[in-house]
């Protein structure tokens, strides 16, 4: 079994578990098997969207049976959790819109709208919206990275294309990761 058929067989289930990890590495990723026309881009910007609002929810849940106990043990998150109740108060929905962008912040960003008196009846459309605009932005940017690079547009070398890239993108992660 070839790389390019195992990203064929695979590649939005991957996509969906990505994103409960390492979002934007994964959506860039395919992005540029979308431009490899091994995925079709709306597929991937589905698939994306539905990882997201899946760990976004598990995020806004956590924050709503026990988010002061997960603030409380996550020092820099409780710090930063005074300035993202004041961002809630005077601008809820460009913060559920938006948050994703929060570089640091996501996920502390989630606990508190779960702490939040936020109904999930509001939080879920608004969601629901700023993960098809992020998802779209980010696997375009890996559609467009894809072309721009001159990553060969068929199947051949498509495999060894994707593969150098994901251990790039996933060193690059790791990478940010340990220095935050």
């Amino acid at each position: 079994m070839t790389p390019e058929h195992l990203i064929q067989q695979y590649g939005y289930a991957a996509l969906v578990m990505g994103t409960f990890v390492e979002g934007e590495a994964v959506l860039l990723l395919g992005g540029m098997a979308a431009c490899l026309n091994l995925l079709a881009l709306p597929g991937v910007i589905l698939a994306g969207v539905a990882g997201t609002v899946l760990a976004d929810q598990v995020y806004f849940t956590l924050g709503r049976k026990g988010g002061g106990a997960i603030l409380a043990r996550r020092p820099p998150w409780e710090a930063r959790s005074a300035r993202l109740f004041a961002l809630l108060e005077r601008y809820p929905a460009l913060l559920i819109v938006g948050y994703r962008y929060l570089y640091g912040l996501r996920t502390a960003t989630l606990v508190c709208l779960g702490m939040s008196r936020v109904p999930l009846r509001r939080f879920l459309p608004l969601n629901l919206l700023g993960a098809l605009l992020w998802a779209a932005a980010v696997s375009g940017v890996g559609f467009w990275f894809g072309r721009a690079t001159g990553v060969p547009t068929g199947l051949k070398g498509a495999g060894a294309a994707l593969s150098a890239a994901f251990v790039l993108l996933l060193a690059v992660a790791l990478l940010l990761r340990r220095r935050r």
